[in-house]
């Protein structure tokens, strides 16, 4: 691009070279792919300026300067807008070679040439199989288990960043998969480079601050675009535009254009600083947190939440909806007031936490492990309204996850209370969250407790478990006295301590 000017282009790989870096401009991409480029570089002779360029396929920073990888020129800032196919293809290309933070863009448009000639992205990955830098990296996928056993754990290190063991469940359910035949070894390399926790860091978020975006894949027609503060829209215009696709992508709207009373459409409310996702959503509906959005409670069913690139708080009391959580490390999801819950990405130990316990006033959380020696709901004190503790009861497999093999487990690890509260003296129920791992290596949380009464603690009006949690009157854990409440997708139990619990 030659000075600061509008500009079109209509085939091929065409790019948009700028002189500055990245941190001197603001950048906004509408769904259609329409790019706005406005110079924010103090002293620039084009300072303030605004440029629209349509058709591109790259904005490539700081003059095009460039180093080299493996013998291609790979560029120091780039922003790829890419078509679904050609998006998919870069993340794969950036998680499964060499390039996994500069991307060569010789070898990026070569393999998107053989796409568009009809290639299909197995056999492409097949092909980065066969590479000398992959079998030094990963090794070979083998024929065995044990050699498949090794090939997963080298994905999950790789790629999702997991050091698992060769007898995690989660290891076994892909090794498994290889040698059953369900999944190649090609297709399975393809499952975990479009897994949420390795795009989260490739596809584009808007930053707090204008120039400062995170990721460099912007896939328009999927996300409805990208926007940097300063170039952002107004909420109303967002919420209306991202209807005709239902992505509604937060990242796109100045917080700026909101005032205390919000904006509302579709079931979507959004006020300064959070968004209300409630009603019956129409199948297929995202939306996707930014800095400016970070508080959201999903009281409706069917959504899927992607959480932004900063510390979000997420609160769930609907059911069927999926979370997706990224690279943040303070993350927290109330997730006890809702049902059948799924949440992708989540890393044990980063610092994330899933409130599933729904233990008002909990003053401890206690994670035991009922695999061994079962635990007796006889000994536990499950507290008072105004200070209570959280009891989590390690089950161990789950078998296919369903209702009643949960309750068989739960009855070989735990042995039922019969503890009733007492509304008088704030005495709390017997309550208690199952955790264990089902048959495809997810953990599985279901709660064990009585009907929520209203009570007050302090002048404040809560719901608490005074009465006990075997409803059935059976004295064991039935299917009918537990309810699904979240799906930790890829994680197993035994990753899990207290401290992710809480």
């Amino acid at each position: 691009m030659v000075g600061f000017q509008d500009a079109s282009f209509t085939s091929g790989y065409d790019a948009v070279v700028l002189p500055g870096s990245r941190n001197s401009y603001a950048i906004q991409v509408s769904a259609n792919g329409v790019t706005a480029i406005k110079d924010i570089g103090v002293g620039d002779a084009s300072y303030g300026q605004t440029v629209t360029v349509s058709g591109e396929s790259y904005l490539i920073f700081n003059g095009a300067s460039s180093t080299t990888v493996a013998g291609l020129p790979v560029y120091s800032q780039i922003y790829f807008i890419e078509t679904p196919d050609n998006a998919q293809l870069a993340q794969f290309f950036a998680a499964a070679t060499q390039f996994k933070t500069s991307i060569a863009l010789a070898g990026l448009e070569y393999w998107q040439g053989a796409l568009s000639s009809g290639m299909s992205l197995t056999s492409i990955a097949q092909s980065f199989l066969d590479t000398s830098y992959f079998q030094t990296t990963y090794g070979s996928s083998g024929t065995t288990h044990a050699q498949h056993v090794s090939y997963v754990e080298a994905l999950y290190s790789n790629i999702l960043g997991m050091n698992l063991g060769a007898t995690d469940a989660g290891v076994q359910y892909w090794a498994n998969d290889l040698d059953s035949g369900v999944l190649s070894a090609a297709q399975t390399l393809i499952s975990f480079t479009n897994a949420t926790t390795t795009t989260s860091t490739i596809n584009a978020m808007s930053g707090a601050t204008a120039g400062i975006g995170i990721g460099w894949l912007i896939d328009p027609s999927l996300t409805g675009g990208y926007a940097d503060p300063g170039l952002q829209i107004a909420a109303q215009t967002a919420l209306s535009q991202a209807a005709v696709s239902n992505f509604y992508n937060l990242s796109l709207i100045d917080p700026n254009s909101l005032t205390n009373a919000g904006v509302s459409a579709n079931g979507i409310t959004l006020t300064p600083g959070t968004v209300q996702l409630g009603g019956t959503t129409t199948t297929g509906t995202v939306v996707t947190l930014s800095p400016s959005f970070s508080q959201a409670t999903i009281a409706g069913s069917g959504y899927t939440l992607h959480d932004g690139p900063g510390s979000d708080s997420i609160t769930v009391s609907g059911a069927h909806n999926v979370i997706f959580v990224g690279s943040a490390t303070t993350d927290r999801l109330d997730l006890a007031f809702g049902t059948n819950t799924s949440v992708a990405g989540f890393t044990p130990g980063k610092g994330s936490v899933l409130a599933v316990s729904g233990t008002i006033n909990e003053t401890a959380v206690s994670l035991l492990n009922g695999t061994t020696t079962a635990v007796h709901g006889s000994s536990l004190a499950f507290g008072t309204a105004s200070a209570a503790t959280a009891y989590f009861v390690n089950i161990g497999g789950l078998g296919d996850g369903s209702a009643t093999s949960v309750a068989a487990a739960a009855n070989a690890a735990y042995l039922v209370a019969d503890v009733t509260g007492n509304a008088g003296t704030g005495a709390l129920g017997e309550h208690v969250i199952f955790i264990g791992t089902d048959s495809g290596g997810d953990t599985e949380i279901w709660s064990f407790r009585g009907p929520l009464t209203s009570f007050t603690v302090n002048s404040q009006a809560m719901k608490v478990p005074i009465a006990g949690a075997d409803t059935s009157g059976t004295h064991a854990v039935i299917a009918t006295d537990i309810t699904l409440i979240a799906t930790l997708i890829g994680v197993p139990a035994t990753n899990l301590t207290a401290a992710d619990l809480a």
